[in-house]
């Protein structure tokens, strides 16, 4: 048996043992590269779709700003900045602020109220940056009759800034020190006789 004078003459250990251990150890290196390959296309795709998904920051602070009216004084305003953390466009449709206490209401920020940015907004690369000025005036918001008839307790529980853009949203949890203008404004209307 065998080709051009070359065989096996009857080795049977050969043909029992080393022949089937080779065709085995072969299969399971082919495996093996299979499973390798596979694993590998499977970590570039999760890499490539974590790399092109929207990151965003959001910071939430009070500012003072000069007054409309008078040089002389300044006036407190809000300011929540979005930066876009990834080499991918984020399409900025609307900013709201919710409180855990009423889930039935949000307070909305509107574009034509701000100070400074304006909604809708594209942030198109890596460190583009929107900031939006608020009117303090928001926080009066929560005085409102509906809202504080689907508030449920005396105070408007933790308080976060939520951004949504075209394909996610994201949601920036603010301090107690942060939500104590709105609950002043809140418990103001409780005390109301």
């Amino acid at each position: 048996m065998g080709y051009s004078g070359i065989g096996l003459n009857g080795d049977t250990k050969y043909q029992l043992i080393t022949i089937p251990f080779l065709t085995m150890l072969g299969t399971w290196v082919s495996g093996v590269g299979a499973f390798s390959a596979v694993a590998t296309s499977l970590l570039l795709a999760h890499r490539s779709l974590k790399e092109n998904s929207e990151e965003i920051a959001i910071r939430y602070s009070m500012v003072l700003i000069p007054s409309m009216y008078l040089p002389s004084t300044t006036d407190t305003a809000i300011s929540i900045t979005i930066t876009n953390k990834r080499k991918v466009r984020s399409n900025i449709q609307s900013v709201v602020l919710q409180f855990s206490n009423n889930k039935a209401m949000n307070i909305w920020v509107n574009p034509g109220t701000l100070i400074s940015g304006k909604l809708p907004h594209v942030l198109e690369d890596y460190g583009d940056i929107l900031m939006l000025i608020i009117p303090e005036s928001i926080t009066a918001s929560v005085t409102d009759e509906g809202f504080v008839k689907e508030c449920q307790g005396n105070t408007l529980g933790e308080g976060s800034v939520v951004v949504h853009t075209t394909t996610k949203t994201f949601v920036k949890k603010l301090t107690l020190p942060q939500v104590k203008p709105f609950n002043d404004k809140f418990k103001s209307v409780l005390t109301k006789p």
